[in-house]
């Protein structure tokens, strides 16, 4: 079941950034792109300037003229994060939102067959509470009734392309902002006598 929730999160992620029109953490980076202000986003471009070994970073100007070979510069500089964030202990927050897109992204991918489950088991216990052969509710049967109704209510109405998308972003953000760590650590791995970060 865990593949194939992943399996599905994977679709329903592939879907979202076609959606959106890329990777958020490669929208964030854009300078046409307003959901990080300029100056942050100047900081970020400078500091992943210095780390990313071989990259120049776009400007607004070379963007503007070619956004897809700015997005491949970009994309680069993500997937240089990407490596470089992987200790858990270090890069706490970028973990922890990694954890919650990742479950969200799979629960929104679940959600055509979670639906049908919910539907189905609400329509089997609401039909069992009604006959209990003695013209009774039967209550545990209309008790599991609420319980599958609600989660259907929660698979329909919570768990959209909305909170997958902020989920997202949210992500992309603790990503980026690991870069202005990037290099002291790189110093301190370099120099023995420097303190761990």
């Amino acid at each position: 079941m865990a593949e194939i929730a992943r399996r599905k999160g994977r679709a329903a992620q592939k879907e979202l950034y076609s959606r959106l029109g890329g990777k958020p953490s490669t929208i964030l980076l854009r300078h046409r792109d307003d959901r990080i202000d300029p100056h942050t986003k100047a900081r970020y471009h400078a500091c992943l300037a210095r780390t990313v070994p071989n990259v120049v970073m776009p400007t607004a100007q070379d963007e503007a003229e070619n956004p897809e070979a700015a997005d491949v510069v970009y994309a680069s500089c993500v997937n240089h994060l990407l490596e470089a964030t992987r200790n858990r202990k270090r890069f706490s927050l970028v973990f922890n939102e990694l954890v919650t897109y990742g479950m969200i992204r799979n629960l929104r991918g679940m959600k055509p067959l979670a639906i049908t489950f919910a539907a189905t088991g609400t329509l089997i216990c609401a039909v069992r509470a009604m006959w209990d052969g003695q013209n009774h509710v039967y209550a545990p049967a209309a008790v599991a009734a609420i319980i599958s109704a609600s989660l259907f209510t929660v698979w329909i109405v919570r768990l959209n392309d909305q909170w997958m998308e902020e989920a997202a972003f949210d992500y992309a953000r603790a990503l980026l902002a690991s870069c202005e760590k990037l290099p002291a650590l790189f110093a301190n791995d370099i120099n023995p006598e420097s303190p761990r970060a």
